[in-house]
């Protein structure tokens, strides 16, 4: 990000530096410099690790592992200096050493503005909760960890007008962080007896036990063993210690899905995290069902429990578990790569011989499996998946399943069998020897229908949310590993689209690249035609709003003001951000209820361990109503309860929660030949929503006529 910044800049500055904030040089391009080659924001991905550069940091962090960590950040060019201590809401995981600290650390700081007459804030806006920024992972690591933002933002350039008769340089902005980071380590230097001590016993107290409460390991279910080797990945890289169940047994805990303190069984292969272990403190922030919150005004997402992110059922264990384990290294399908692919090799069926099948077939559950999809249409090989469950092999498929067929792929003559296998790599395949099954359709049957080889693209440009642009492009590259083409929004046209049989809208405001009529009804007319449009976020938003598309929106401002007496009016600037909260979602995990027997949700009728429904990340109060008249389908949509719903995890104002009761969350429109795919809410949040990247690979692949 900051290549690409530096290079503009240098391009459109002159010989001195335009200090007017409406020069050009203040004005850098779509996507910015913040984000990185994929676009992803990597203050945000401390905790989950998706892209190379955190991996890179995060090895030589835990060689080092420092008692103080300081992260250097820019805001906007208005603002004054902001260093510790940070604001409410801080997580209850934080010591009450590492609180004090941060004002210790603050004072420090303060003395050396004071003395140079700098303007500076603290304890607010910056909060210490979500655990993926560059103070709250160290913090969790046991470090003291603070965030220290300077005025700039990605903007400033060289020098930029920020009043009347005052401006801010380069020269000042590296002098403010160059004061606080020698303060910073002058401080830790003077201090390095009562810091060395604090981590030590921040160490000493996780291992020990002391710090886990009623809980004393979380159990996540091994039903999907591919989202389990993923989630098992994650906590490698975060040094977080498992195994997993040699043996089923019973335990006493606390589930996920329910909230409810219940008997469970254990099986074997079930993922187990022990409370009390060096990361004991990490483990519970990423583990835990609902974090304790101390204010609802926060900065990021409120929920990020992992059982939710990947989609799988799991409990906090209340007693000891008296069971038999094994390593994470002698547990099958351990690999767990960026796709969550499995390690077994394929192998023979009961009915039929590796050499000459009639067909093979391959699950449908996770990402892994659609990436193998997709291996096999780029190698032209053709593919079936099944709209019905079916028993084959002495055993039942579900829905999605992918069937190869010899005859779908007489070209290859004796080559079929070596070409597959080739494709799948280690992915499990089944041969069979015949396409009759016992029950569901046989192979021939319309209920299991050829997968078309999509052409797809996705809109990439001014006006869109690069950070959904990149979570889109990245799991096309680097998940599914299919061939997507970034289209850029000033390129639009009928002859562009013309190419391509799926079209990807990420979140983002449309207005400019669809400008008016004529432009709105040309995307219309490629969906009628056999296009498949996937609309994500604020882009089913703009849907809304166009002719020719069922998909409605709330007002959120007129359920938020309905009801107002006169009293209530006259006193909301006064409590102006509390009355907004009580219509924000800044970040909350519901529970859906899924369809899935849609094409859009295959793969998750028990996926994951799950009992049922789907875990979405909301990050707003768009709630749409369902969609209606016989072309729609509502795939996904919030339960009605009582007129309010309640997220699972998080933060949802009370407003909010009765606005968002029986809306839609995933839904497809027929439009003549082809479909809009509504997705309300982001199934690839910031690349770690692992539950959610099937149904987007369905919306790619599956849904159609």
């Amino acid at each position: 990000g900051r290549a690409r910044y530096v290079q503009w800049y240098r391009q459109t500055r002159g010989a001195r530096p335009n200090a007017r904030p409406e020069a050009r040089e203040h004005s850098p391009p779509w996507p910015g410099g913040r984000p990185n080659h994929y676009l992803f924001d990597l203050n945000r991905d401390w905790a989950w690790a998706t892209q190379k550069e955190t991996r890179a940091r995060l090895d030589p962090y835990h060689r080092w592992m420092p008692h103080v960590h300081a992260d250097f950040h820019e805001q906007g060019t208005g603002d004054p200096y902001y260093f510790a201590p940070g604001a409410e809401p801080m997580h209850e995981a934080l010591t009450s050493f590492q609180e004090g600290f941060q004002e210790t650390m603050g004072r420090a700081n303060a003395e050396v503005f004071d003395r140079e007459g700098w303007l500076y804030f603290t304890g607010e806006r910056f909060d210490l909760f979500y655990p993926g920024y560059g103070d709250t992972w160290p913090l969790f690591n046991g470090a003291v960890g603070m965030t220290y933002e300077q005025a700039g933002g990605g903007r400033a350039g060289l020098l930029i007008q920020t009043g009347a008769d005052d401006s801010l340089s380069l020269n000042q902005r590296i002098a403010h962080h160059h004061a606080t980071a020698l303060q910073t380590v002058e401080t830790a230097a003077a201090e390095r007896d009562r810091l060395a001590d604090a981590f030590a016993e921040y160490y000493r107290t996780a291992r020990s036990g002391d710090l886990r409460g009623e809980t004393t390991a979380y159990v996540v279910s091994g039903a999907n063993d591919d989202r389990r080797a993923a989630l098992a990945n994650l906590l490698d890289r975060q040094r977080i210690r498992y195994h997993y169940a040699a043996e089923g047994g019973a335990a006493r805990g606390r589930s996920y899905a329910t909230g409810r303190t219940e008997r469970f069984r254990v099986a074997p292969g079930d993922l187990v995290v022990p409370a009390a272990q060096p990361k004991a403190r990490l483990a519970r922030v990423l583990f835990e069902r609902r974090s304790a919150l101390s204010d609802s005004l926060t900065y990021d997402i409120t929920a990020w429990a992992l059982p939710f992110a990947f989609g799988m059922d799991a409990h906090a264990a209340t007693e000891e578990l008296d069971l038999r384990t094994r390593s994470s290294a002698a547990a099958p399908s351990a690999r767990g790569d960026a796709a969550g692919s499995r390690t077994a090799a394929a192998a023979p069926s009961p009915d039929g011989e590796r050499a000459a099948p009639y067909a093979y077939l391959a699950e449908w559950r996770s990402l892994a499996d659609a990436r193998l999809l997709g291996r096999l249409l780029e190698k032209g090989i053709r593919v079936r998946s099944a709209r019905e469950p079916f028993e084959a092999g002495g055993r039942r498929w579900g829905r999605g399943t992918l069937v190869v067929a010899r005859a779908d792929n007489d070209d290859l003559g004796s080559r079929f069998a070596d070409a597959v296998r080739d494709a799948a790599g280690d992915q499990p395949l089944t041969p069979l020897r015949s396409g009759l099954t016992p029950s569901g359709p046989d192979f021939g049957s319309a209920g299991v229908a050829l997968v078309e080889k999509p052409q797809v693209a996705v809109l990439a440009g001014a006006g869109l949310s690069a950070y959904s642009v990149g979570e889109v492009w990245h799991v096309f590259d680097q998940r599914l590993g299919y061939p997507a083409t970034l289209l850029r929004t000033d390129d639009i046209d009928a002859d562009a689209l013309a190419g391509f049989d799926v079209l990807v809208m990420p979140s983002g405001d449309y207005g400019d690249v669809f400008p008016g009529d004529e432009a709105r009804t040309l995307l219309r007319r490629w969906v009628e035609d056999g296009g498949r449009l996937v609309a994500m976020g604020r882009a089913t938003r703009f849907l809304a709003a166009t002719d020719g598309f069922g998909l409605e929106q709330k007002d959120a401002t007129a359920d938020a003001d309905a009801g107002e007496t006169d009293d209530a009016l006259l006193r909301r600037y006064a409590r102006r951000e509390r009355r907004a909260a009580s219509t924000r979602v800044p970040g909350a995990v519901f529970r859906a209820r899924l369809d899935p027997t849609h094409p859009l949700a295959y793969g998750y009728a028990g996926s994951g361990g799950t009992r049922a429904g789907y875990y979405t990340l909301k990050r707003g109060a768009s709630a749409p109503p369902p969609l209606e008249g016989e072309g729609g389908w509502n795939v996904a949509t919030l339960p009605r309860g009582d007129g309010s719903v309640a997220p699972v995890s998080g933060f949802a104002g009370t407003e909010a929660q009765r606005r968002l009761a029986g809306s839609l969350v995933f839904g497809v429109e027929e439009i003549g030949e082809g479909r809009a795919v509504y997705l309300v809410d982001d199934p690839l949040f910031r690349g770690f929503w692992q539950g959610g990247m099937l149904l987007f690979a369905n919306a790619v692949f599956l849904v159609g006529p």
